[in-house]
């Protein structure tokens, strides 16, 4: 039951949180259009639940759960309905299968300028080749700027998990920006087989 007063501390804690909340849903969104109704979604059962938040806790972690599960029904939603835009012709080739993850990762971190200019539209086909779960792992620390123990809280699973996920979201996109990179000759090859 909804105490008075609940709606201005709502508000109050949600305006700290709306541009991570923002910046993560678009991340995890397969469709952007869906970015206004998935918020509006996400406020609303936040604010349903919100008697349930317990004071001293972290409000962010909390209502990027209900962000987390308002995108994924977006997602399942426009899969059922919509055929997928990235579809077969949008696949990153594999182009690094003679380089090691930690080769090509030094090479990004060589010459990133030139690189990350480009990027927006492969990071997010990056981004979306990752499994859910690694996926709203890494966005939920890069982007939401958020703790092992606070993404444990927002997707409900437990901290050992979270590290596994994080760790295995950033090897594939490290895979995957490289061979993005090599594609378009940002990154070259020397005798050697490095980057």
């Amino acid at each position: 039951m909804a105490k008075s007063g609940d709606g201005e501390r709502f508000l109050c804690l949600l305006s700290g949180c709306q541009g991570a909340a923002e910046a993560v849903c678009r991340g995890i969104l397969e469709d952007p259009t869906d970015l206004p109704d998935v918020i509006q979604t996400a406020v609303l059962n936040a604010f349903r639940a919100f008697p349930t938040f317990e004071e001293g806790t972290h409000f962010r972690a909390w209502f990027l759960r209900f962000i987390w599960h308002a995108a994924m029904n977006a997602n399942r939603r426009h899969r059922r309905f919509a055929a997928t835009e990235l579809g077969e012709d949008a696949e990153l080739p594999d182009l690094v299968e003679a380089l090691s993850s930690e080769d090509a990762y030094a090479a990004l971190l060589r010459s990133p300028d030139a690189l990350l200019e480009r990027l927006d539209d492969h990071v997010r086909i990056a981004l979306r080749q990752l499994a859910e779960p690694e996926r709203a792992t890494f966005l939920l620390r890069s982007i939401g700027d958020l703790s092992y123990k606070e993404i444990a809280i927002a997707l409900d699973i437990p901290v050992g998990s979270v590290m596994g996920y994080l760790h295995r979201a950033r090897a594939k996109l490290r895979r995957s920006l490289a061979a993005f990179a090599l594609e378009f000759g940002w990154v070259t090859r020397d005798e050697g087989g490095a980057p």
